[in-house]
Parts: C-alpha cells; structure tokens; sequence
C-alpha cells in the first residue's frame, strides 16, 4: 500500500503539537506547526493535595501546570485518572506511576472515575484549564464524589495566523488541517475570516477530533472533512493510512 505524503497544518498549543509532527514525520508526511492556543500557567495558585484521593486531568496542559506550580507532585503517589492516552503518556513521563486513561472525552473519563473510585476515599482534583469542554467536577459530584476543580493555566487565543503559515496557504501548499477542539476550530474559522484566506480552505480536508469540531468549523468550506472514528489521537492518526476506513463526511 503506498501511502501519499501530505503537508499538514497542526493546530495546537506547541507543546502538544510537536509530539504529533515527530508521528507524522514517521508516516511521511510534513507537518507545518501554527499553534493557534498558547498556554500561560497561572502563577501564585496554591496547590493543596491534602484529603485528595486522586487526579484528574483533561489534558497534557494540565499535568504539565500541575508540575510547574508543584514540582513535587508526583511524590504524593496519587493515583491519576486522565481523559485519555496523550495526557496518561504527559502524566507517566512527569512521573506518577498509577495512571488510568479514559477514552478520550469528559464523558468517558467520569465513567472510568465513578467506576474505580471511593465516593468516601477523599476529594477527586481535577486539574483544569481557564477554559475547558464539559464539567467533570459537575458530573462527578452527581455521582456522589467530592470533587474539586483548579485551575491552573489558561489558553489564550493568537491574534492572527503567521505570514508563513497565509503564504502557504495561498500557494496551495498546506493539504490538511489538523482540529482538536471546537475551540480551536472557531479560532481557526476567524482567523482564516480575517485574513481573506477562505478561497484557499476550500482546498483543505479538514481533520477532526471529533463531530462537534467539525460542526464549529462549519462556517468554512472545506474540500473535504475527516471525523476520527474515537477522539483519540492514534483514530485520528489513522486518517493518515492510505486505505483507513475512518467516517468521512464529504461536502
């Protein structure tokens, strides 16, 4: 099977994005890096993991905030639940060893927590962001659980794509675009607003995490839109296997 390369515009915050563009290097493709997120820890917050039973994490950013506002984190040896396997891969490499992974959204990861956790073990802290999809805490305390939510870092939009990043889009030069959340995906639909850049996203297959990222990113006219069948990143990634029977919703 021969796989074509494409040039793939990543959409992420830096810090999540080059372990994606060292993935599709190894399938051969080229990614082109324009994070559209940049993320700013939110300094001066105290972290107390007294009475807490476990973490949570809905996202690499957050154990990487938790580690900045508290290096010694991971020798509390609590156990960590996180929403999926990027963020469990961020936690064990930031070295807490008891990580569960859920399968990818909110939804799964409370099911994952009210299935293996103790309502009466102690407090359940999620790690958050300013801004987030969903209300883990919410759903978690219906099930019973004290749960908590800090947030320690905040995701700020960019102002406008870079000038490499438009030329390249201008010159046909970009193949996909590659969306995590509807966030980003309303981000990317006014930025490429502001800059003109409409003519050339109908030239684009868009890749989506998930149907709610492709229905954010309506406003624009792709060639084509990819939904990955899990929102994982390794069901993402298949979309790049030549012969991948992946949901694919073309315009």
């Amino acid at each position: 099977m021969i796989r074509v390369p494409r040039a793939v515009l990543l959409t992420r915050p830096v810090e999540d994005a080059a372990p994606l563009a060292r993935r599709l290097d190894a399938l051969g493709h080229r990614a082109v890096v324009e994070p559209l997120l940049t993320i700013r820890y939110l300094d001066s917050i105290a972290v107390d993991l007294s009475g807490v039973q476990a973490l949570a994490f809905t996202s690499a950013n957050g154990v990487r905030a938790l580690i900045h506002a508290r290096p010694d984190a991971a020798k509390a040896d609590l156990p960590v639940f996180a929403v999926g396997a990027a963020t469990a891969a961020a936690a064990r490499d930031a070295g807490f060893a008891l990580v569960t992974s859920g399968a990818g959204d909110v939804e799964s990861l409370a099911r994952v927590i009210v299935a293996q956790a103790s309502p009466g073990a102690g407090a359940l802290l999620h790690i958050a962001g300013r801004e987030r999809a969903g209300d883990l805490a919410g759903a978690l305390q219906e099930a019973g659980f004290t749960a908590r939510r800090l947030v320690l870092y905040a995701a700020e939009g960019v102002t406008a794509l870079s000038g490499e990043t438009q030329a390249a889009l201008r010159a046909g030069q970009i193949d996909d675009v590659i969306i995590f959340s509807p966030r980003t995906a309303r981000q990317f639909v006014t930025l490429i607003t502001q800059a003109g850049l409409q003519g050339a996203v109908a030239r684009l297959r868009l890749v989506a995490l998930s149907a709610r990222v492709a229905e954010a990113a309506k406003p624009l006219a792709f060639a084509t839109v990819s939904v990955a069948s899990r929102p994982d990143q390794d069901a993402l990634l298949d979309l790049f296997d030549a012969g991948v029977a992946s949901k694919r919703q073309d315009r």
